[in-house]
């Protein structure tokens, strides 16, 4: 019986995490008998299925103005879109976990409503729905993902002298490379990112610096044009492409073009015409 008084027949069902004792009575012809008992435990060792509810197991998150989003900018599933049936216990929630990973290499570890204070940086986190049913079975849904930079890096003097006026002393149609970039301003760039995923503080990019001679007797602009010239004439202007110090400036013009490339494949670029 239940309080464990006096035996009963045995039961058609038994119900799980619960523990039954079981009397075997052995009678012969005569009356005399023997018993024996026996524990039975009813244990649910079948985990939770999540698998119809669990999200992707990857997601990716644009960074777009600061290095890092809000837990509201990750979007992630709300805890009634993550509730599953167990068979035997019915409605079951998760545990939420966030293992975020830091520029240093470190990981913090979050839970539940944790998570909504957190700011979430750069790189690939970890998310993790923990279910447990009663009877102490386990199963997790897992997502990595990755807050990626999108922000352009920082350009400074871009705009400080953009058209340069030299002149060629009359026996030479052309000046060496050293001699023009000491009459240019030339453009910076630093990344906000990149330089928070270092941990160094502000360091300058190292651009890519690509030249294009320009005929002086093609038409540089047309009407409406703020600048006088279309970005586009002078990139097909005579289709070779020369770095910056591989040959002198011919006589003529030239449109210099600075590109500043950050790890995550943002770019900015900057010219300026000699």
């Amino acid at each position: 019986s239940p309080d464990g008084t006096s035996l009963l027949p045995l039961y058609a069902t038994f119900k799980k995490d619960t523990t039954y004792t079981i009397v075997w009575t052995f009678t012969d012809l005569s009356g005399n008998a023997i018993e024996c008992s026996q524990q039975l435990t009813i244990k649910d060792v079948t985990p939770p299925n999540p698998s119809g509810v669990c999200p992707p197991p990857t997601k990716e998150v644009f960074a777009r103005t600061v290095c890092s989003v809000t837990y509201d900018e990750l979007d992630l599933p709300t805890r009634d879109q993550m509730k599953m049936v167990d068979p035997c216990d019915g409605d079951l929630y998760p545990m939420v976990v966030a293992k975020v990973a830091l520029p240093d290499g470190s990981i913090l570890v979050y839970y539940d409503d944790e998570l909504k204070d957190v700011t979430y940086p750069v790189g690939t986190h970890t998310f993790l729905w923990v279910y447990e049913d009663k009877g102490g079975n386990k199963d997790t849904c897992v997502m990595d993902l990755t807050v990626t930079d999108s922000i352009l890096p920082i350009l400074e003097d871009c705009d400080v002298d953009p058209v340069i006026h030299l002149t060629v002393d009359g026996d030479i149609c052309a000046m060496d490379p050293a001699n023009v970039k000491a009459y240019i301003r030339e453009p910076k760039a630093y990344d906000e990112c990149d330089d928070y995923r270092a941990g160094t503080g502000l360091s300058w990019m190292t651009p890519v610096v690509e030249r294009f001679f320009i005929d002086s007797t093609i038409v540089l602009g047309t009407a409406g044009d703020t600048l006088g010239y279309r970005y586009d004439t002078f990139l097909v202007a005579d289709g070779i492409t020369k770095m910056w110090d591989e040959d002198v400036f011919p006589k003529g013009l030239t449109m210099m073009r600075w590109t500043f490339t950050d790890k995550s494949g943002n770019q900015v670029f900057c010219e300026k015409s000699v």
